[in-house]
This record gives C-alpha cells, structure tokens and sequence, in this order.
C-alpha cells in the first residue's frame, strides 16, 4: 500500500511536467463554478499572460476572446454543461493577447465527472486588433 501512495506523488509530478512542456495550453474547467482550477504555464506564449494574471481577471473571457466570438463562446459554454462523461467537444474562436495580435484557436474540451479538461492549439497570429 504504502508504493501506491508514494507512486502517485510522483505520477502526479510527471504528469504536471508534461502539461508544461506541451506546446499547446492544458487547463481544467469546473462546470459548476465555470473557473479554471488549472491552466499550463504555456498561456504566456498563446495569451502573453501568466496563468495567475488570468486567474486574477474579473472575467477573462470578456478580456481574451475576440468580441464577435463572445456569443459564440456562450452557446459553446451551455453545450459544454451537456457533454456526457468522456465526450469532446472542439470550439473555434480567436483570442486577444497582451500584445494587441489576435491569435485563431481551436479549444478542445473533453468531459470527465464535473470538470472538462482542455488544449487550446493557437493556429495563426494576425496583426493588431481585427
């Protein structure tokens, strides 16, 4: 029993290593308090802020999703709360990043229990705001 305990430290450790050095931004999204409880440290590279600068913002998807997407977002948020355990949903949108680029991304979700664990692939930067 006590090699089960300390495995899964260690499990733990090596699967937050590879969350941060994916080149793609892995988060976990509680559906009940609609809050990241987790984002990769690769969110400076997609969004040029760290992930607690984003978890400071009041809502930080009126700040980082492109404002003709914002609709969007929230359709996709209420398909998200009927995902079934185990199902993917991919949602296209752009995103604003500190530096005024707009950046094209894919966000991918899939369900587990209440949380929906995500990667948001950056597909192309375009000059300043569109």
């Amino acid at each position: 029993m006590s090699d089960t305990t300390e495995a899964l430290p260690e499990s733990e450790r090596f699967i937050r290593q590879v969350a941060e050095l994916s080149p793609v931004v892995l988060d976990v999204f509680d559906l009940l308090t609609e809050r990241h409880c987790y984002r990769s440290s690769n969110t400076v590279n997609l969004f040029g802020y760290t992930p607690d600068e984003i978890a400071q913002m009041k809502d930080h998807f009126s700040l980082l999703v492109h404002p003709e997407d914002l609709p969007r977002l929230k359709d996709n948020m209420a398909r998200l709360k009927r995902l079934e355990d185990g199902e993917t949903l991919e949602f296209e949108c752009r995103v604003r990043r500190r530096d005024r680029c707009v950046a094209k991304t894919i966000l991918r979700r899939n369900c587990t229990a209440a949380n929906l664990v995500g990667q948001t692939i950056r597909l192309s930067i375009r000059g300043f705001h569109e």
